[in-house]
């Protein structure tokens, strides 16, 4: 995920962008079905499902 360095996160724009295609490409792999909600959110609304999950559900 994000590269440690110095003791601090590296935190760039680009380096998230990266992480999150290769979370979305693992979830997307995965015969599973994944869903992500955000509990910030007062409906702890779903920001993202993989395939399976959507196939599980319709």
């Amino acid at each position: 995920m994000n590269n440690l360095i110095n003791g601090e996160f590296n935190l760039s724009n680009e380096s998230l962008k990266e992480d999150f295609s290769l979370l979305t490409q693992a979830f997307d792999a995965a015969n599973t079905g994944i869903v992500l909600t955000d509990n910030r959110l007062p409906d702890n609304s779903i920001i993202y499902c993989n395939k399976a999950f959507e196939q599980m559900t319709g």
